[in-house]
């Protein structure tokens, strides 16, 4: 059996590559998210490779263009065959006084960290077990198919 597999957004530093780091520990195979991040996820993915190789896939995009999720989670089924869990972890952040903030700096703080969040495929339409929803993530489990 294959192991489950896990997509990180913004797993490049942080609390991202901690969770990544957990994740993989306990078997995840991963697909691992980053926007401008190259060589934090480079380091990310060395470790995690030497411990299990061909347990990651690297995919860099900007989750403010609304085709990004749908083609995120195209290429970790193609590469891995299945998706078990997503781990939205991905946010913008622009330190702004309240009150200066503009219209365009809303516009992409919440494209970000709203909008691509809200935008991702369906675990019903991609063939995923019964999702079991936290907060910013979705597991599956087998345990609940219908």
């Amino acid at each position: 059996m294959s192991a489950p597999v896990a997509l990180i957004t913004g797993a490049a530093k942080r609390v991202g590559a901690s969770i990544a780091h957990c994740l993989h520990a306990a078997g995840f195979d991963l697909a691992l998210h980053h926007r401008h991040s190259g060589d934090q996820m480079a380091a990310l993915v060395a470790v995690l490779e030497a411990n299990r190789p061909r347990s990651t896939l690297v995919l860099q995009a900007e989750l403010a263009d609304d085709t990004t999720p749908a083609r995120l989670v195209g290429e970790t089924l193609a590469r891995f065959g299945r998706l078990d869990a997503l781990v939205n972890n991905a946010s913008s952040f622009q330190p702004t006084p309240v009150g200066s903030a503009t219209p365009a700096q809303w516009d992409a703080l919440f494209a970000a960290n709203a909008r691509a969040p809200f935008s991702w495929p369906s675990p019903r339409r991609r063939r995923c077990r019964q999702p079991v929803a936290a907060s910013s993530t979705w597991r599956t489990s087998t345990a609940n198919a219908r």
